[in-house]
């Protein structure tokens, strides 16, 4: 209509004029009506990126356990850190469950004979890295037995530094000191073995040796928590009877003890952000390895809002998943049964 109307401007002078004013006003109008489409258009935000990052000691859980690690941005991220005589195959059917209930997971790594007080400023740092890549996502670290050590000293709150830890769970770790090691810690006796008793902690325990026993500053000493880390809860396990491995007649031909629950009492002071549960379970058991799905465990963290709940699913194909999962070839210690 417009190019008819401005076609017409060559007629009658008094018309080509209202004509020519009429062309303009709908070029005029064509021309808001493209910059309205242009600025009424919705924005599209970007997905969460998926970042491929290398962070000193941090690596995938799953396959392949080295390399740089897959993060999403601005979704929650599990740290997990393993015991000693571990490895990062101890958390990686428990990292699968997490995958299996849209949760991201990463594996610390480092070499357990080492200073815990080194191994534990290490995992700060990683912890510093990650930080910043997550976003809006927060980090939730898990620890193991000694991984349990490690984690709590580097959530602690530092004089240059403390790492954003949203929650910290330890579990079976020994707060109060190795009792195996307790020779280590007494001075008169390495005087008096000129110094023997020093060469077989080192080359029991490795560099850690001073660290683990129930006089050294590593335990008498408990760390203050970061002003972030909003609760650390300690899972404690009773191991009384527990048992790894049977054979015939139900003998047990391993057993799966390592700590008392007095080895792994809490020392904090004036802490309210501590919180404590008591499970009875072994202390393999309780993270699951080949064969042996963590029940009690998997339970307490959907309970304690870490691990999220499969809530459209029934319990018999939770239980199938949580078996494919740990490759179920023998029955757990605790049955696979009761609500999810």
């Amino acid at each position: 209509m417009c190019g008819a109307k401005i076609h017409s401007m060559n007629l009658k002078t008094g018309r080509s004029r209202f004509i020519w004013w009429s062309g303009v006003r709908c070029l005029g109008s064509l021309l808001s009506l493209m910059l309205l489409a242009c600025t009424s258009t919705p924005q599209r935000h970007a997905p969460d990126v998926i970042l491929s990052t290398a962070v000193h000691r941090v690596v995938p859980c799953l396959e392949p356990d080295t390399g740089p690690v897959q993060i999403e941005r601005n979704k929650d991220l599990i740290v997990l850190v393993h015991g000693c005589n571990s490895s990062i195959a101890k958390f990686k059917n428990l990292a699968e469950v997490f995958q299996a209930r849209d949760q991201q997971a990463v594996c610390f790594t480092y070499d357990d004979r080492d200073s815990l007080v080194s191994v534990a400023q290490d995992l700060q740092t990683a912890l510093a890295a990650l930080e910043p890549q997550l976003g809006s996502g927060k980090i939730t670290v898990i620890g193991h037995s000694q991984g349990g050590l490690i984690a709590r000293h580097a959530t602690a709150k530092q004089a240059n530094f403390s790492p954003k830890v949203s929650e910290l769970i330890t579990i079976s770790a020994p707060f109060a000191g190795i009792r195996s090691a307790r020779d280590c810690g007494i001075v008169p006796l390495h005087i008096f073995t000129f110094g023997i008793t020093v060469g077989v902690c080192q080359i029991i325990a490795g560099r850690k040796w001073t660290e683990i026993h129930n006089r050294s500053p590593f335990v008498l000493t408990p760390p203050v928590l970061a002003p972030a880390v909003k609760r650390h809860l300690a899972v404690l396990t009773d191991e009384t009877q527990a048992c790894r491995k049977r054979g015939t007649n139900n003998r047990c031909l391993e057993q799966d003890y390592v700590f008392s629950l007095q080895e792994q009492a809490l020392n904090y002071i004036n802490e309210a952000r501590v919180q404590s549960k008591v499970v009875r379970a072994g202390h393999a058991q309780i993270v699951g390895e080949e064969g042996v799905v963590p029940v009690a465990l998997i339970r307490l963290l959907e309970a304690e809002h870490i691990l999220n709940r499969v809530r459209s699913a029934s319990n018999a194909k939770i239980e199938a998943d949580l078996a494919r999962i740990y490759r179920h070839s023998r029955r757990a210690p605790t049955a696979i049964s009761g609500n999810f």
